[in-house]
């Protein structure tokens, strides 16, 4: 079933989430100051036996230390009668945008451990000027209890609304939003509650010139880890390559960029009936790009405005992958429409081998595990979520709703 049953959506596009097949343990790099402690799990059950392990980096009060987050199935130690991930969120008006982002996130299985079987207080950063002092954090935990522990088919999220409206007013009534907006300020929102990182020291950015690209990728990484190092950070974040030419001199400015998600063209020009691929999309994502007229790029070795070539590459993939899809377009005219090329999504095995520019020590492979998906045009449409299960195959149907392709279950609601 829909997570929503009021038309919703404004500016809207599909994403969808991967888990890495191969990208477990996540390693996380030290550096500058941490805030919180060490974080451990609340559950009995051995470390030893856990199907995903994340490293993390963790601190006492009085010394920094290296730490585990141990991954596992969420719904291991829950109550037969638990509802273990599989809870409808009810619509508040225009909220199916919000039900529909946080379906997508509460079957993110890492995320989920994370919250219901470790000691994720301790890594609340009440110092963070960025931060909210935890309660974006706080807020969030309590619908996974309700989601994952709770015995009713259907929630309602009046209480984590509420919690976002007092610190994202914007998100305040019941107009229609973006779900992809709604996921970016979440996340961003439990990362600043959890940044191990209390003192965040002036960081320079890293250039190449003339230096290997994989020397300057690890400075970036590593200067960025300096300011910011949380459980999102460690799941969701990787890095892209950004390529400046100077059509005039030929100068190159090479720099490496954090990303949360991929936000992808979706190419047109096709057939009608025929679909594009996810490969399309980043095929499109990477094409080179000139910057001429109003665009054009200062060279610093021209000392002038300058045509500059420029062009992204993904550097870094993260454990878990947000693709977000560019499902709306501006016309000559300044109207909007949607781009409705069909985009074939792999249920799993999905490998960026061929897009991933950096060397590889194993095989960048995911397996698809969420969609977002938006129906209807710009200003108006509805939100409706798939989502599959820790253990579910591609035969399993879920109450209300079938299994879906490749084992992915409708979110109720």
């Amino acid at each position: 079933m829909g997570c929503g049953t009021s038309t919703s959506a404004a500016a809207s596009t599909e994403s969808a989430l991967d888990y890495g097949s191969d990208t477990s343990p996540c390693s996380s790099d030290a550096g500058g100051d941490t805030h919180g402690g060490r974080v451990t799990r609340t559950s009995s059950a051995s470390a030893s036996s856990d199907p995903m392990r994340l490293s993390g980096l963790s601190a006492t009060s009085d010394a920094r230390s290296l730490g585990t987050i141990e991954g596992r199935d969420p719904s291991i130690d829950l109550e037969s009668s638990a509802r273990k991930g599989f809870t409808g969120l009810r619509n508040l008006g225009n909220t199916c945008y919000m039900n529909s982002a946080i379906q997508c996130l509460s079957h993110t299985v890492p995320l989920v451990d994370y919250f219901l079987n470790c000691d994720w207080q301790a890594e609340i950063n009440r110092e963070n000027v960025l931060g909210h002092d935890g309660a974006m954090a706080m807020a969030y935990s309590r619908l996974l209890e309700k989601l994952w522990r709770g015995h009713r088919a259907v929630h309602n999220p009046k209480g984590f609304k509420s919690a976002l409206c007092r610190v994202a007013p914007h998100f305040r009534g019941y107009e229609q939003h973006d779900a992809q907006e709604l996921l970016v300020f979440l996340l961003d929102g439990l990362h600043e509650d959890l940044n191990r990182v209390s003192k965040k020291p002036y960081v320079e950015d890293a250039e190449c010139d003339g230096r290997p690209e994989e020397v300057v990728a690890a400075e970036s990484w590593k200067g960025y880890l300096l300011r910011n190092k949380s459980i999102v950070v460690d799941l969701f974040q990787g890095q892209l390559r950004s390529t400046l030419e100077c059509c005039h001199c030929g100068y190159k400015r090479v720099k490496f960029d954090p990303f949360m998600y991929l936000s992808l063209p979706v190419p047109e020009g096709k057939a009608r009936r025929e679909p594009a691929t996810l490969d399309d999309c980043l095929r499109e994502f990477a094409k080179e790009e000139m910057l001429t007229g109003d665009e054009q790029w200062r060279c610093s070795k021209c000392k002038d405005f300058r045509d500059a070539k420029k062009k992204f590459d993904i550097w870094k993939v993260p454990p878990v992958l947000i693709v977000h899809l560019k499902r709306f377009k501006y016309l000559p005219t300044g109207e909007r429409r949607k781009v409705r090329t069909f985009v074939d999504f792999p249920g799993g095995n999905w490998s960026l081998r061929n897009h991933v520019k950096s060397p590889q020590r194993e095989k960048p492979i995911y397996d698809l595990f969420a969609v977002s998906n938006h129906h209807g045009g710009f200003g108006s449409g509805h939100y409706t979520a798939f989502c599959k299960g820790r253990n579910m195959s591609g035969g399993d149907k879920g109450e209300g709703g079938g299994g879906g392709a490749g084992g992915l279950r409708t979110a109720s609601g």
